[in-house]
Protein backbone atom coordinates (compact mmCIF):
# COMPACT_ATOMS: atom_id res chain seq x y z
CA UNK A 1 0.00 0.00 0.00
CA UNK A 2 1.10 3.58 -0.54
CA UNK A 3 -0.10 7.17 -0.25
CA UNK A 4 0.83 9.40 -3.17
CA UNK A 5 0.58 12.65 -1.19
CA UNK A 6 2.81 11.30 1.58
CA UNK A 7 5.39 10.13 -0.98
CA UNK A 8 5.41 13.58 -2.55
CA UNK A 9 5.84 15.25 0.83
CA UNK A 10 8.26 12.89 2.60
CA UNK A 11 9.80 10.90 -0.22
CA UNK A 12 9.58 7.17 -0.84
CA UNK A 13 10.13 5.18 2.36
CA UNK A 14 9.83 1.45 1.90
CA UNK A 15 8.92 -0.66 4.94
CA UNK A 16 8.68 -4.44 5.12
CA UNK A 17 6.40 -5.95 7.75
CA UNK A 18 6.08 -9.61 8.68
CA UNK A 19 2.36 -10.37 9.16
CA UNK A 20 2.17 -13.37 11.46
CA UNK A 21 -1.07 -15.32 10.92
CA UNK A 22 -2.02 -13.45 7.74
CA UNK A 23 -3.84 -15.75 5.32
CA UNK A 24 -5.05 -13.50 2.46
CA UNK A 25 -4.39 -10.25 0.64
CA UNK A 26 -7.18 -8.34 2.40
CA UNK A 27 -5.55 -8.94 5.79
CA UNK A 28 -2.17 -7.93 4.38
CA UNK A 29 -3.61 -4.69 2.99
CA UNK A 30 -5.25 -3.87 6.33
CA UNK A 31 -1.91 -4.32 8.12
CA UNK A 32 -0.21 -2.14 5.53
CA UNK A 33 -2.84 0.56 5.97
CA UNK A 34 -2.38 0.37 9.74
CA UNK A 35 1.36 0.97 9.45
CA UNK A 36 0.85 3.75 6.89
CA UNK A 37 -1.89 5.54 8.87
CA UNK A 38 0.09 5.26 12.11
CA UNK A 39 3.03 7.06 10.52
CA UNK A 40 0.82 9.76 8.96
CA UNK A 41 -1.59 10.46 11.84
CA UNK A 42 0.12 9.42 15.11
CA UNK A 43 2.81 12.06 14.83
CA UNK A 44 2.92 13.62 18.30
CA UNK A 45 4.32 12.23 21.54
CA UNK A 46 3.75 14.02 24.84
CA UNK A 47 5.02 13.61 28.38
CA UNK A 48 3.36 15.10 31.44
CA UNK A 49 3.20 14.69 35.21
CA UNK A 50 0.04 14.31 37.27
CA UNK A 51 -0.82 13.77 40.91
CA UNK A 52 -2.06 10.52 42.42
CA UNK A 53 -4.80 10.31 39.76
CA UNK A 54 -2.06 9.05 37.47
CA UNK A 55 -2.23 5.72 39.28
CA UNK A 56 -5.53 5.10 37.46
CA UNK A 57 -3.84 5.19 34.04
CA UNK A 58 -2.67 2.04 32.31
CA UNK A 59 -0.75 1.63 29.04
CA UNK A 60 -3.29 1.50 26.22
CA UNK A 61 -5.78 3.86 27.91
CA UNK A 62 -7.09 6.83 25.92
CA UNK A 63 -6.80 10.14 27.75
CA UNK A 64 -7.85 13.71 26.99
CA UNK A 65 -5.37 16.56 27.39
CA UNK A 66 -6.71 20.10 27.79
CA UNK A 67 -3.54 22.15 28.08
CA UNK A 68 -4.63 25.82 28.37
CA UNK A 69 -1.39 26.88 26.66
CA UNK A 70 -2.63 25.10 23.53
CA UNK A 71 -6.42 25.26 23.81
CA UNK A 72 -6.22 28.92 24.99
CA UNK A 73 -9.07 28.35 27.47
CA UNK A 74 -9.48 27.08 31.03
CA UNK A 75 -11.68 23.99 30.80
CA UNK A 76 -10.60 21.69 33.61
CA UNK A 77 -10.05 21.67 37.35
CA UNK A 78 -11.58 20.40 40.60
CA UNK A 79 -15.16 20.10 41.76
CA UNK A 80 -16.19 22.06 44.86
CA UNK A 81 -19.70 20.66 45.17
CA UNK A 82 -22.25 18.79 43.06
CA UNK A 83 -25.93 17.93 42.70
CA UNK A 84 -27.59 15.35 40.48
CA UNK A 85 -27.70 17.81 37.56
CA UNK A 86 -24.87 20.33 38.08
CA UNK A 87 -21.46 20.91 39.59
CA UNK A 88 -19.74 23.95 41.11
CA UNK A 89 -16.06 24.18 40.21
CA UNK A 90 -12.96 25.89 41.54
CA UNK A 91 -12.58 28.45 38.74
CA UNK A 92 -14.59 30.82 36.56
CA UNK A 93 -15.45 29.60 33.07
CA UNK A 94 -16.81 32.75 31.46
CA UNK A 95 -14.46 32.63 28.47
CA UNK A 96 -15.99 29.52 26.86
CA UNK A 97 -17.64 29.67 23.44
CA UNK A 98 -20.62 27.35 23.94
CA UNK A 99 -21.51 27.15 20.23
CA UNK A 100 -19.80 23.76 19.86
CA UNK A 101 -20.69 20.27 21.11
CA UNK A 102 -19.62 20.55 24.74
CA UNK A 103 -19.50 17.57 27.08
CA UNK A 104 -18.57 17.33 30.73
CA UNK A 105 -16.28 14.52 31.87
CA UNK A 106 -16.08 13.78 35.59
CA UNK A 107 -13.80 11.23 37.18
CA UNK A 108 -14.50 9.36 40.38
CA UNK A 109 -12.45 7.12 42.63
CA UNK A 110 -13.06 4.19 40.26
CA UNK A 111 -11.17 5.96 37.46
CA UNK A 112 -14.11 5.50 35.07
CA UNK A 113 -15.26 8.73 33.44
CA UNK A 114 -18.84 9.93 33.21
CA UNK A 115 -19.68 11.80 30.01
CA UNK A 116 -22.65 14.19 30.01
CA UNK A 117 -23.82 16.77 27.50
CA UNK A 118 -23.54 20.33 28.81
CA UNK A 119 -26.73 22.37 29.04
CA UNK A 120 -25.27 25.65 30.32
CA UNK A 121 -22.21 27.21 31.96
CA UNK A 122 -22.59 30.17 34.32
CA UNK A 123 -19.41 31.45 35.98
CA UNK A 124 -18.48 28.49 38.23
CA UNK A 125 -21.60 26.34 37.73
CA UNK A 126 -21.91 23.72 35.00
CA UNK A 127 -25.38 22.28 34.37
CA UNK A 128 -25.78 19.09 32.35
CA UNK A 129 -28.61 17.81 30.19
CA UNK A 130 -30.22 15.09 32.30
CA UNK A 131 -28.62 13.82 35.48
CA UNK A 132 -25.44 12.09 36.60
CA UNK A 133 -25.50 8.32 36.85
CA UNK A 134 -23.31 8.80 39.93
CA UNK A 135 -23.17 12.22 41.60
CA UNK A 136 -19.55 13.50 41.66
CA UNK A 137 -18.02 14.41 45.00
CA UNK A 138 -15.87 17.37 45.94
CA UNK A 139 -12.19 17.50 44.96
CA UNK A 140 -12.80 15.16 42.02
CA UNK A 141 -11.51 16.24 38.62
CA UNK A 142 -13.62 17.58 35.77
CA UNK A 143 -12.96 18.59 32.19
CA UNK A 144 -15.11 20.37 29.61
CA UNK A 145 -14.54 19.22 26.04
CA UNK A 146 -15.78 20.63 22.75
CA UNK A 147 -16.05 17.43 20.74
CA UNK A 148 -16.57 19.34 17.49
CA UNK A 149 -12.92 20.45 17.71
CA UNK A 150 -10.88 17.26 17.59
CA UNK A 151 -7.56 19.00 17.12
CA UNK A 152 -8.13 21.42 19.99
CA UNK A 153 -9.02 18.79 22.59
CA UNK A 154 -6.75 16.01 21.53
CA UNK A 155 -6.83 12.40 22.63
CA UNK A 156 -3.71 10.39 23.37
CA UNK A 157 -3.01 6.71 23.94
CA UNK A 158 -0.95 6.07 27.06
CA UNK A 159 2.35 4.34 26.36
CA UNK A 160 3.87 4.21 29.85
CA UNK A 161 3.22 5.37 33.42
CA UNK A 162 6.05 5.76 35.93
CA UNK A 163 5.68 6.70 39.60
CA UNK A 164 8.02 9.36 40.90
CA UNK A 165 9.51 9.79 44.36
CA UNK A 166 7.31 12.79 45.19
CA UNK A 167 3.92 11.11 44.72
CA UNK A 168 3.50 12.20 41.11
CA UNK A 169 3.25 10.03 38.01
CA UNK A 170 5.09 10.63 34.74
CA UNK A 171 3.03 9.68 31.68
CA UNK A 172 4.17 9.19 28.09
CA UNK A 173 1.41 9.16 25.46
CA UNK A 174 1.08 9.30 21.67
CA UNK A 175 -1.52 11.14 19.60
CA UNK A 176 -4.64 9.03 18.98
CA UNK A 177 -7.33 9.28 16.31
CA UNK A 178 -10.00 6.68 15.65
CA UNK A 179 -10.21 7.85 12.02
CA UNK A 180 -7.13 5.75 11.43
CA UNK A 181 -9.25 2.65 11.82
CA UNK A 182 -11.80 3.94 9.31
CA UNK A 183 -8.96 4.19 6.80
CA UNK A 184 -7.79 0.69 7.67
CA UNK A 185 -11.30 -0.68 7.05
CA UNK A 186 -12.29 1.10 3.84
CA UNK A 187 -8.96 2.09 2.31
CA UNK A 188 -9.83 5.67 1.36
CA UNK A 189 -6.85 7.95 0.93
CA UNK A 190 -6.09 10.25 3.84
CA UNK A 191 -6.62 13.98 3.35
CA UNK A 192 -3.92 15.76 5.35
CA UNK A 193 -4.15 19.05 3.47
CA UNK A 194 -5.31 20.79 6.63
CA UNK A 195 -2.14 19.87 8.51
CA UNK A 196 -2.02 18.57 12.06
CA UNK A 197 -1.66 21.77 14.04
CA UNK A 198 -4.09 22.81 16.75
CA UNK A 199 -7.39 23.98 15.35
CA UNK A 200 -6.86 22.31 11.95
CA UNK A 201 -8.57 19.30 10.45
CA UNK A 202 -7.20 15.98 9.22
CA UNK A 203 -9.99 13.89 7.78
CA UNK A 204 -10.77 11.06 5.42
CA UNK A 205 -11.72 12.08 1.90
CA UNK A 206 -14.97 10.14 2.09
CA UNK A 207 -16.96 7.96 4.42
CA UNK A 208 -17.41 4.71 2.53
CA UNK A 209 -18.71 1.48 3.94
CA UNK A 210 -16.87 -0.51 6.57
CA UNK A 211 -15.86 -4.15 6.31
CA UNK A 212 -18.37 -5.99 4.15
CA UNK A 213 -20.40 -8.45 6.14
CA UNK A 214 -19.80 -11.22 3.63
CA UNK A 215 -16.03 -10.83 4.00
CA UNK A 216 -16.06 -12.44 7.46
CA UNK A 217 -17.19 -16.02 7.86
CA UNK A 218 -16.83 -18.44 10.74
CA UNK A 219 -18.25 -21.72 11.97
CA UNK A 220 -19.15 -22.73 15.51
CA UNK A 221 -19.03 -26.45 16.29
CA UNK A 222 -21.27 -27.18 19.27
CA UNK A 223 -20.25 -30.54 20.69
CA UNK A 224 -22.51 -30.39 23.73
CA UNK A 225 -25.60 -32.67 23.73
Amino acid sequence: VEDANAIQRYGYNHKTVRAMGCTDRDQARRLGRYVLASNILNTETVTFSVATEGAMLLPGDICLIADPLKTEIESGGRIKSATSTSITVDRELDNLDMSGDWYLYTYGASGIAQRNEVKSVATTTITIDGSFSSTPSSVQMFILVDESEENTFRRYRVQSVKEGNDGTFDVVAILYTDRKFEYIDDGDLLDVSGGVSYGSKTTLKSQSQKIKKNSITFTINNTSP
